[in-house]
């Protein structure tokens, strides 16, 4: 870990690899560990990438000094990342952080070079704008009973599945920032929302995005975010099922499924002599994730899907795409068609 003081400020932050800097803007009262946990194993099969993690001004081991609102954390993290790279950074924010990101952009955007919003917030303030009532989409009875009452109420607060397996990412990426929250800084100090609408660009931004939201999340939705189409004009936008706003954790799949194409694709738009080397099925596979959110069908074509395959489920696109993001999927491409077998399809 490094430390840097910026004006009042002394942020603690990592940085990891070399290539394409990018900076990672945890959630609110959370620190990095929450965003190297889901994006560290996707990079250690992906060169080419300096990753910046850093806590955020008055969460983690990051100091707050005289930090009162979102706008002072801008100039910031704009000092920061002239000192960390001469580079323009992609930007990855979660939650809070695709908040701040988002003004970023507005403010620095010749200082960016592409973004991801992981779950971002829209409606500054708690639980704010279209956000959805809880649905618990899974739990493990016999694993929770080994929890302690403390344990289990942090646990069930906004996760959707309560398992073994979420439960340890939770404990390990997540828990840990909670129980370093300065409750008084961000309850009585941090005002989160910028006198500015950080969404009200003079142009729209034409750097590739990737929006990526739960359908289960309870903290900032999923359909507020599809407004940002309207400015982040190359943005794919991606909605996971049975994942709340811990989505990374809970979908881990899907979400290394669709975040690494996505990187890939940025390094050969960088360095088109990757593209060359690259077969055929790589190719087929960032172009068909890239354009997902495209996938539909009319309701012949859904009964004949259901019919072919025996489905008994009710949104057959929805499942089609699943089935396309499950990492041993094949995907091959023939003129204008697309080709997949993906599990025993």
């Amino acid at each position: 870990m490094s430390k840097m003081a910026i004006e009042s400020v002394t942020l603690d932050y990592e940085c990891i690899g070399n290539g394409t800097p990018v900076l990672f803007l945890h959630g609110w009262g959370l620190d990095k560990r929450v965003l190297k946990g889901c994006f560290e194993p996707i990079f250690q099969r992906l060169k080419g990438f300096q990753r910046i993690y850093v806590d955020l001004p008055g969460m983690g081991s990051s100091t707050a000094g005289t930090v009162k609102c979102s706008e002072d954390i801008l100039p910031i993290l704009h000092q920061f990342v002239q000192a960390i790279t001469k580079q323009a950074v992609i930007l990855v924010g979660e939650s809070y952080g695709g908040y701040l990101a988002r003004g970023f952009i507005h403010e620095y955007r010749e200082l960016t070079q592409g973004i991801i919003l992981l779950c971002p917030l829209m409606v500054p303030g708690y639980r704010q704008g279209r956000v959805e009532p809880y649905q618990l989409i899974e739990q493990d009875d016999t694993f929770l009973k080994t929890l302690t009452k403390e344990e289990y109420e942090s646990f069930s607060y906004m996760n959707v599945r309560l398992t073994k397996d979420v439960w340890e990412r939770y404990r390990k990426e997540i828990m840990p920032a909670i129980k370093l929250q300065d409750q008084k800084f961000l309850g009585e100090v941090l005002e989160g929302a910028c006198s500015f609408d950080v969404d009200e660009l003079d142009t729209s931004y034409d750097e590739p995005c990737l929006i990526l939201v739960g359908r289960q999340d309870t903290e900032v939705g999923y359909t507020d975010q599809l407004g940002l189409l309207r400015k982040y004009i190359n943005a794919t936008y991606c909605v996971i099922p049975n994942a709340g706003h811990n989505l990374q954790i809970e979908q881990p799949e899907k979400f290394e499924a669709i975040v690494k194409p996505w990187f890939v694709e940025i390094a050969t738009r960088k360095k088109p002599r990757i593209r060359e080397n690259m077969n055929s099925q790589e190719l087929s596979e960032i172009e068909l994730v890239n354009r997902l959110y495209l996938l539909h069908t009319t309701e012949l074509g859904s009964a004949r899907i259901k019919k072919n395959l025996a489905l008994e489920v009710e949104d057959v696109v929805e499942w089609c795409r699943m089935r396309i993001l499950l990492p041993k999927a094949i995907i091959r491409r023939e003129g204008k068609n697309w080709y997949v077998e993906s599990g025993d399809c």
